[in-house]
């Protein structure tokens, strides 16, 4: 019995932590019992998620590529100080001397014509354009992300509570079972078909609260945060066709904005600028140069004891020019390796654009499905009902089997799981489709937060019920609850 209650304690202490801790300490429970809607959680994972803060951060870097490209094509003027100790030998014409000479020198230059820097810079402003895509698909996973872990935990709360009343109905059956068997109604054969279909529900029941546990768990991760209660939605939620519902214009939407297909577009215009870069290795460069010196120097005759000072000031202005006329064949060798490049990106746009185009196809074939298994398995659960009470209630008179009785139950359960899973699955689609079609944006996620039970409430504390796991002992069963 100590080793299934505490196994029983631990899974309720590692799901709902702190609900041990607030009883004896009221301050956890603010924590504890703050409701989260989507949107909330979707401003946590914005500032918190260390991905995308390094995905930021990267983009700020890659930025800067910009003004570096750039500070070739602008001028560049350097200061330097000279400060020289002179020394010079005595000869039969002049006296031993030594004298100091010192002075600073201005230098500055302007390039005039450089091919190459200048296809640089306008190379680096198409690439910084694609690194500013893939931060805003960055975002846009982000925001996928955020509703699949959200919903994910309420997926798993979902059955969670599924499988807590199909143990709580074995339970029963069980019992009723061992009843009959020990004044003679029944065989033991159907008392061991209910204690096994009442320990195969114990087992889905520790299966599911490991996955939410896990749910909980991707969602800290994406957060930062420990987030205990989540907004559901409310029971009226629209289960709606998509907006537009043509699969073509959808597709017609995606080909403008889906943000691979962007990305690879700037990645083509860099890589058609980086031609440019090594036509440039064959083409003559000039600048303007022009430096200006002062000059002070002193000498000292040893003999005489006299110095003398000198500052004369200098300066000059001029037109440098070079040319490239060989390099062993390398500047050819890199026009051809650009070119190539050139090719690998226009070939790497036309696959992204064939890719969303599938993908989006069949994202938009999921949604469509997803409503009809959702009205599918809503009548099922409701017929599922009815044949388990029938079924039960002709158990109880004795014209059909126990067998029969938990085959129905095992079916009404199984349309209980799917409808939970198919009601998430299709806010699931209907983002991916979204996101195949590059719309993707924080007014997706308020659409569906308006939607939640509690949303004028989120971030507040709400009035939740106890979550209770029933474990059995070899005396008892006991019901335990948080």
């Amino acid at each position: 019995m100590t080793s299934k209650l505490t196994l029983g304690i631990f899974i309720l202490a590692g799901l709902y932590g702190s609900s041990f801790a607030e009883e004896k300490n009221p301050s956890s429970s603010k924590q504890f019992d703050t409701l989260y809607s989507l949107l909330d959680v979707y401003k946590l994972a914005y500032k918190n998620n260390a991905q995308f803060q390094a995905d930021v951060a990267n983009f700020k870097s890659q930025k800067e590529n910009v003004p570096i490209s750039l500070g070739a094509l602008l001028p560049s003027v350097s200061v330097s100080y000279s400060l020289t100790e002179n020394y010079s030998n005595p000869t039969v014409f002049t006296n031993d001397k030594t004298f100091p000479t010192y002075g600073p020198e201005l230098s500055a230059s302007q390039t005039l014509f450089d091919w190459s820097s200048w296809k640089t810079y306008t190379s680096a402003q198409y690439t910084l354009k694609a690194n500013a895509i893939v931060l805003a698909q960055k975002q846009q996973q982000l925001i996928s992300d955020t509703v699949q872990d959200y919903f994910s935990v309420l997926n798993n709360q979902e059955l969670v509570k599924v499988s807590q009343a199909s143990q709580k109905w074995n339970k029963n059956l069980y019992d009723q079972a061992q009843q009959k068997y020990e004044v003679g109604v029944i065989p033991v054969s159907d008392v061991q078909s209910a204690k096994a279909n009442y320990e195969q529900a114990k087992a889905q029941l520790i299966q599911d609260y490991n996955q939410l546990l896990t749910s909980i768990y991707n969602l800290k991760q994406l957060t930062g945060v420990t987030i205990n209660q989540l907004d559901d939605l409310k029971a009226d939620f629209p289960f709606t066709p998509p907006s537009p519902d043509n699969v073509d214009k959808w597709l017609s939407i995606a080909m403008v904005d889906n943000l691979t297909i962007v990305q690879n577009q700037f990645l083509v215009q860099a890589a058609d600028e980086n031609i440019g870069v090594a036509w440039g290795n064959f083409f003559p460069s000039f600048a303007a140069t022009g430096t200006l010196s002062k000059t002070t120097s002193f000498q000292t005759d040893y003999t005489t004891g006299q110095s003398e000072s000198l500052q004369p000031t200098t300066g000059s202005i001029g037109i440098q020019g070079s040319w490239n006329i060989l390099s062993g064949g390398s500047d050819y060798a890199t026009l051809k390796q650009n070119q190539y490049s050139l090719d690998n990106a226009n070939f790497n746009l036309e696959q992204s654009k064939r890719t969303t185009e599938a993908s989006l196809k069949q994202a938009f074939l999921n949604v469509e499905s997803d409503i009809s298994i959702i009205t599918a398995f809503e009548q099922a659960v409701i017929a599922g009902k009815y044949s388990v009470d029938t079924m039960q209630a002709q158990y109880e008179v004795g014209t059909s089997t126990i067998v029969d009785l938990l085959n129905q139950q095992q079916q009404y359960v199984q349309s209980q799981q799917q409808l939970a899973n198919s009601k998430y699955q299709y806010i699931n689609d209907l983002i991916a489709l979204k996101f195949q079609a590059g719309t993707l944006s924080m007014k997706d996620v308020e659409s569906i937060n308006i939607w939640l039970a509690n949303t004028k409430n989120s971030s507040a504390k709400p009035t939740r019920d106890k979550t209770c796991l029933l474990y059995t002992s070899d005396a008892a069963d006991d019901l335990l609850c948080v």
